[in-house]
């Protein structure tokens, strides 16, 4: 939503500005947000399964490697987009868009460093099914960023530069506002124990899962690499203009599913780590059914408005009669990708993240844009060609994982669940001893046992409420009330 917000500013400066500043947050995603989103995905694995398996003192510890390894990344992801300019051009940018986006992703790149502190507390806090205060504080810095490109972009007359600037203050207010939460609100507890040597070792199996997780979102770089292709379009600035609004409205829209991945996600790793495989599995179940609920209604509301759409962006009459066009292929995209989408919060709650990667290469990189580029370039589809061949991509992407989540066998993911947080194995210096001690500790707890319930829809519907900031009751007051009835 934040590069959303400043999309819609920058939008009424101009075509120029506008294709400037959407090709410069494309490449920031492709090559920085993206990236860290990928690698911290291993935190929800690990920390999750080891959360529902009261392994609380691992769970700080994968969040510790997580902020070491994403903070020494940020290093040559920086240097890389501070020189991006004869990428742009070597790429057949026009100078003059080449030049403009090159100084728009400098003045946001110090958001790349304050993204990458925020997704790791977010999944660390997450995984221990700890949501609500992402929600406040992201509404928080919403409220605040709106005004803020105001004040750059009008005010102090920094032009769509100014929105590259409230990008970038907005992801380090997302950080530390979260922060606060943490450090003096106590969120975390038990899980965080202090700074420790312990999360020096045992890389290898947080890049294990990390690589793969990154590898995994590599729909977003086809998406992003997209908007690329649409500045190569005759008419380039308007073209490119309307890609980047069908790839910011496919954003929002693909926030709804997202909460729901994040919430089957966390549920699906704390069952299995806890033993529970048939709940894990009714998790996936009712997440796929409410997913394509909101997914039929989100479509028929951006067809009913499709003509209006345009207007938030751009006063350019040509411009949004081409938006208009473009929503009708977005209003079947949202289904299928977020269908994709939950499909892939079960696969990474399970652990699957390496299995499922080559789908989603095949999915985007043989089927996606090799289509896109066909019906956009060599049939003179335009833009339209170029949506057209990311829907077909997209629902290869989701029958392929639909068929690897279908043929889960529930009760050996649970097992390999127990091996990963070392409840089988105790030798060695190795992860599993690592957390012996906080075994020791916990024995006889049973703080989690009397947070059993009735049934997983009951459980999901407390995640998903949640992750949307409503105002229900916690999670375990609702629990405790259902193992006594």
């Amino acid at each position: 939503m934040i590069t959303f917000l400043s999309v819609i500013f920058v939008g009424h400066l101009g075509p120029a500005e506008l294709a400037a500043a959407s090709l410069g947050s494309s490449l920031l995603n492709i090559l920085g947000l993206a990236v860290m989103a990928g690698l911290a995905g291993a935190i929800t694995t690990l920390s999750g399964q080891a959360y529902g398996a009261k392994k609380y003192a691992l769970v700080g510890y994968v969040w510790q490697r997580a902020i070491i390894i994403l903070g020494s990344l940020c290093i040559p992801i920086s240097v890389l987009l501070f020189f991006v300019k004869p990428i742009l051009l070597a790429t057949g940018q026009t100078p003059t868009v080449a030049a403009m986006t090159s100084t728009y992703i400098r003045w946001a790149l110090p958001g790349v460093w304050g993204f990458a502190a925020y997704i790791t507390a977010t999944n660390y806090l997450q995984a221990q099914k700890i949501v609500r205060p992402q929600v406040v504080t992201s509404a928080i810095v919403l409220a605040i960023h709106a005004p803020m490109n105001l004040l750059f972009i009008y005010t102090f007359d920094l032009g769509y530069l100014g929105a590259a600037l409230a990008t970038a203050v907005s992801f380090w207010l997302q950080f530390l506002t979260l922060l606060v939460y943490i450090l003096f609100l106590k969120g975390g507890e038990p899980t965080w124990t202090g700074w420790s040597r312990e999360c020096l070792r045992d890389w290898w199996p947080f890049f294990k899962i990390a690589v793969p997780s990154m590898l995994l979102i590599s729909e977003w770089w086809a998406s992003e690499l997209m908007v690329m292709m649409g500045g190569l379009l005759p008419e380039a600035e308007r073209q490119l203009s309307a890609v980047a609004i069908y790839q910011t409205t496919n954003a929002m829209c693909f926030m709804l599913s997202l909460g729901i991945s994040t919430a089957v996600s966390t549920r699906v790793s704390n069952e299995l780590g806890a033993g529970r495989p048939h709940l894990a599995s009714h998790a996936c179940s009712v997440s796929l059914c409410l997913d394509v609920v909101c997914t039929l209604g989100l479509g028929a509301l951006i067809f009913l408005f499709r003509h209006q759409w345009g207007l938030l962006f751009s006063n350019d009459a040509q411009l949004s009669h081409l938006i208009a066009e473009i929503l009708v292929i977005l209003s079947g995209y949202v289904i299928v990708d977020g269908l994709s989408v939950v499909l892939g919060g079960v696969v990474k709650g399970v652990g699957k993240q390496a299995v499922a990667t080559p789908f989603v290469f095949f999915s985007y990189y043989a089927v996606g844009l090799p289509l896109a580029a066909l019906f956009g370039f060599q049939l003179k589809g335009g833009v339209k060609g170029l949506c057209l061949g990311m829907l077909l991509g997209t629902a290869v992407h989701a029958t392929c994982f639909f068929f690897l989540v279908w043929r889960l066998d529930w009760s050996l993911e649970a097992q390999k669940a127990a091996d990963r947080v070392g409840i089988s194995k105790r030798a060695g210096e190795t992860m599993e001893h690592l957390i012996a001690h906080d075994e020791d500790k916990e024995q006889g707890d049973l703080y989690e046992d009397e947070r059993m319930v009735e049934s997983t829809g009951e459980l999901m519907s407390e995640d998903l409420t949640e992750a949307v900031g409503s105002q229900h009751q916690d999670v375990e007051k609702a629990s405790h009330n259902s193992a006594n009835r």
